[in-house]
């Protein structure tokens, strides 16, 4: 469960404008809707942390946009349940978005296609524009995915700017520009570290490993023990 849930749930907040359309999200119909935004809000992460947090990262390319659902997530403990709360469901709005992968750079499935579930969407009666703007087809990214195919916000979905083949990214607690391919490489260094300190013991097994080994008892203390028993 990502934290987000834990912090806010999916809080939805007013737009101050009366209604847009977006011909890209796949409704034929040029209705205009009320839009609101989705005000989820998560802890701050630098780029390469992600790799550390994220089951699946991927670079590729948006194919399709699926159709958008409420979510129901129930309340948990990670949210400071109480007898007002205990029981009840938090609510989601999501949309399935289909990235054909150009490369999983962190992952044990090589898959051709994942799929990210994107915050907003449209609804029948009203527009939930995710922070960071709505992915569209075409659109080249790189994702930072839990299992369940969620992320953290506008950190863990990374645009390419198909201008000058560049992303921008989180370090220092500052925005850097970065080209894709040296983006690809620190994470797959990055990466590589995470898995050799997985490899490495724990400080107790450290511990117990540097322990001097166990001294066999000579014949004459042998003797003296099976006599005492």
């Amino acid at each position: 469960m990502i934290k987000k849930i834990a912090l806010t749930g999916t809080v939805i907040v007013a737009c101050v404008t009366a209604g847009l359309y977006y011909p890209f999200l796949g409704h034929s119909e040029k209705i205009v809707k009320p839009v609101y935004h989705d005000s989820a809000s998560y802890p701050y992460f630098e780029t390469e942390q992600l790799m550390g947090e994220a089951e699946v990262v991927a670079h590729g390319v948006v194919k399709q946009r699926g159709k958008t659902e409420i979510v129901k997530i129930p309340v948990t403990t990670e949210i400071d349940v109480t007898k007002e709360n205990e029981g009840k469901f938090v609510e989601n709005v999501e949309t399935p978005i289909t990235i054909e992968v150009t490369e999983i750079i962190k992952g044990k499935e090589k898959k051709k296609n994942i799929i990210y579930m994107e915050e907003g969407g449209e609804l029948e009666d009203r527009i939930v524009e995710p922070d960071g703007g709505f992915l569209q087809e075409g659109d080249e990214v790189v994702v930072f995915l839990t299992e369940g195919g969620h992320s953290w916000g506008k950190q863990g979905v990374l645009r390419v700017n198909k201008t000058d083949n560049s992303v921008v990214v989180q370090e220092n607690k500052q925005e850097k520009k970065l080209k894709i391919d040296e983006l690809k490489t620190k994470l797959k260094k990055k990466n590589q570290e995470l898995q050799l300190e997985d490899q490495l013991p724990s400080t107790e097994e450290a511990v117990l490993t540097e322990k001097d080994p166990p001294v066999e008892p000579t014949n004459e203390e042998a003797t003296t023990t099976k006599e005492v028993h």
